[in-house]
């Protein structure tokens, strides 16, 4: 007897593995493995419960199939037909069924159950894990019904807030001191609360801590750098000073330029110029040498000033000359218009007004005359060019309560105390631009009403 074909020309052989794994398929996954019952085709498990309604189709498909299987011997009788009848039914009625192309494969979701309402699970890593003394752990680990205050310090770590490495710190031996680190894998604890018990008796948090200590060496680090940069440029001034002071960039003798005197001492003058020689252009006393120069009888003015490298430049504005006198020594005094003395010589200088008293003084060079003396000094500087070449004389008291001008032709002009002496001066401009002054008069000036 030949073994029977579908219509569509496929052999369907009974496959015991084949079986198996369909049934393991569409069963519950939680329900046990049962081999004994599927092989026997038993729809029900072994405490009687129904299986998944899939399988038990499945299983009674196959079964069918296993009973028109081919025998061995090519008999008509099977293992499922004692009696030898074939059971096979008569399949030439039933229409072809099209070949069902291979699937692929699906790839299978798993189901990821609600987790909402679960506890997090929490790991502690702290440095009582391997404390054999029940209190010590009893006081680190809070009561599970504590209040909420009390509730321990929550570190959250996960992929996208990985801590920093650079705060990681501390041992976790069991003789560390360190605090406790609790790792949780809960999104919603993402905050870090402080054990206000603990907190106080180990300290401030270590992140916290290096994070204050970074910024206070920053700013140590930001302060030195400024104390470097300052102390640098004092350095480089000072050096910089120092060379520049030093002899090599003294003042010469031949680079040492003076002008504007005519009547200065030359032995004074040297002398501040022979200081000044051999000194560095920075350091050099100008304002000490103008004061000594300022110190001789004909200097009015000094300025002093250095060039660099080694020059200096001296400029000098003398006193003007106004009058003379003879002192009892017969020397004469050269007195400018504030009636110091500019000069002591031996002969009389006819460029200057002469003065003459009954009491003259001897003076020495940069010493001022009497009150009468600088007061005739001062008349003659503002004499105009008309009068200033008819003046013979000046006489003059010491204390300026007298004052006469002597002019050509014997005439005399008495212009009595020694104040106001420009406006009586005005008042001889005045009567001699008449040219009603014939010789041997008097002009009195000394009042607003002028006599003859």
């Amino acid at each position: 007897m030949t073994t029977p074909r579908r219509p569509n020309g496929h052999e369907r052989e009974p496959h015991r593995a084949a079986l198996d794994e369909l049934q393991r398929a569409f069963s519950d996954p939680e329900a046990p493995d049962d081999t004994s019952s599927s092989s026997s085709g038993d729809p029900a498990d072994d405490d009687g419960g129904p299986t998944s309604p899939v399988a038990s189709a499945s299983t009674d498909a196959l079964a069918t199939l296993d009973a028109a299987g081919p025998v061995a011997d090519g008999s008509a009788a099977t293992a499922h037909d004692p009696d030898g009848v074939d059971p096979t039914p008569d399949m030439s009625d039933v229409p072809d069924v099209p070949d069902v192309p291979d699937m692929p494969d699906v790839p299978v979701v798993p189901v990821v159950p609600d987790v909402s309402d679960v506890s997090p699970r929490v790991v502690r890593i702290d440095d009582l894990a391997g404390s054999d003394d029940p209190d010590r752990r009893a006081a680190a680990d809070p009561a599970p019904d504590a209040p909420s205050g009390a509730a321990p310090a929550v570190i959250t770590i996960d992929d996208a807030d990985l801590p920093d490495a650079v705060y990681v710190e501390g041992s976790l031996s069991p003789s560390s001191s360190k605090g406790i680190v609790i790792i949780s894998d809960d999104d919603a604890l993402d905050a870090l609360t402080i054990e206000s018990g603990r907190d106080s008796r180990r300290g401030i948090e270590p992140r916290l801590r290096e994070r204050r200590i970074a910024v206070k060496r920053a700013a140590g680090r930001k302060r030195l750098g400024w104390i470097v940069a300052i102390a640098s440029v004092v350095l480089v001034v000072v050096t910089a000073l120092a060379v520049l002071g030093s002899s090599l960039f003294a003042i010469r003798a031949d680079q040492v330029r003076v002008t504007g005197n005519v009547y200065t001492d030359p032995v004074m003058l040297q002398e501040v110029i022979d200081d000044l020689v051999g000194t560095p252009v920075l350091v050099a006393d100008t304002q000490g040498a103008e004061r000594r120069l300022e110190q001789i009888p004909w200097v009015d003015v000094a300025r002093v000033r250095t060039n660099f490298p080694h020059g200096v430049t001296i400029e000098i504005r003398e006193r003007a000359a106004m009058a003379t006198y003879r002192g009892p020594d017969l020397r004469f005094r050269i007195l400018d218009r504030d009636g110091r003395v500019l000069d002591v010589i031996e002969n009389y200088a006819f460029a200057y007004v002469l003065l003459e008293g009954p009491d003259p003084v001897d003076l020495e060079p940069a010493e001022f005359a009497p009150r009468g003396y600088a007061a005739a000094s001062e008349l003659a500087k503002n004499l105009t060019g008309s009068v200033r070449g008819r003046v013979v004389s000046i006489e003059v008291t010491a204390d300026g309560s007298r004052l006469v001008m002597h002019l050509d032709g014997d005439v005399d002009v008495r212009f009595g105390e020694a104040r106001d002496l420009f406006q009586k001066l005005v008042r001889l401009e005045t009567v001699l631009s008449s040219g009603d002054v014939p010789p041997g008069t008097t002009i009195d000036v000394s009042t607003s009403e002028v006599t003859l």
